[in-house]
């Protein structure tokens, strides 16, 4: 089990306050912490459960912080937050028993996909948003899906989720946000839940990690209530761009 000196716990809390930032604006800040905790040396199944958990505290505050604000409608997504914890805890089962050498590549090529995502999401805002709204059964098993991708990987459920509300239940891009961090919420305390029974979180990274993502959620939050987004999407691209690339470089080229 790998130790970090002064200088790897910094940067892990550099990346976990970014993340924070990002994530309770658009989404993606996973992009960001678990690249950086894998090159960190973390183990592929460590570095998912860490990830996730280290997230849990900056997304309540978010959504603490969306709530405050009035931006958080709770109304016809109760049956959402059914759907997406257990579409987590079948992502996460699959997580744990996946084995070390079938993960790892796995995790290059959801970055790489997740990154293209983020690229082509106002692009899919705007083709889709015309589009009429999909029944109900429709928008339970999307959010399903996404609970089972959040569970499995996590980067980018975030905007997902954002999507779904958007182009699903006609939200603005505000409150789309704030109902985004409550189905993510349900997901990330079934899937960290599971991750813990199996043994596989490291509190001591989690703990430094999750009050970095705490200050930089409330940040992040802050700047929703204020109006911008642009830079903030295109600063998580680079991010993950970056990582991915030498994610990739490591464990192909």
């Amino acid at each position: 089990m790998p130790t970090f000196g002064p200088t790897e716990l910094l940067l892990l809390a550099l990346a976990a306050f970014a993340a924070g930032v990002v994530d309770a604006i658009g989404g993606g800040g996973g992009l960001i912490t678990l690249p950086a905790l894998l090159l960190a040396g973390v183990p592929p199944h460590q570095a998912l459960a860490t990830n996730k958990t280290q997230a849990l505290l900056g997304t309540s505050a978010a959504a603490w912080t969306y709530r405050r604000h009035g931006l958080l409608d709770m109304q016809g997504i109760q049956g959402l937050l059914v759907a997406a914890p257990l579409g987590a805890a079948l992502g996460a089962l699959c997580a744990v028993f996946l084995p070390t050498a079938s993960l790892q590549p796995l995790i290059v090529v959801m970055l790489i996909a997740a990154s293209l995502f983020m690229l082509l999401l106002p692009r899919l805002r705007s083709s889709l948003r015309a589009r009429p709204s999909p029944k109900a059964h429709w928008i339970t098993l999307a959010v399903a899906g996404l609970g089972f991708y959040d569970g499995l990987f996590g980067p980018g459920a975030g905007s997902l989720s954002i999507l779904i509300c958007v182009l699903f239940l006609n939200d603005s891009l505000s409150h789309a946000s704030a109902r985004a961090k409550v189905l993510n919420l349900s997901t990330m305390c079934m899937s960290v839940s599971l991750f813990a029974f199996h043994g596989l979180v490291r509190w001591e990274l989690s703990a430094l990690m999750a009050c970095a993502n705490l200050v930089g959620g409330i940040v992040g939050a802050r700047l929703v209530l204020r109006g911008g987004d642009a830079l903030v999407r295109w600063s998580v691209l680079l991010a993950t761009i970056t990582l991915a690339g030498k994610m990739l470089w490591d464990n192909f080229l």
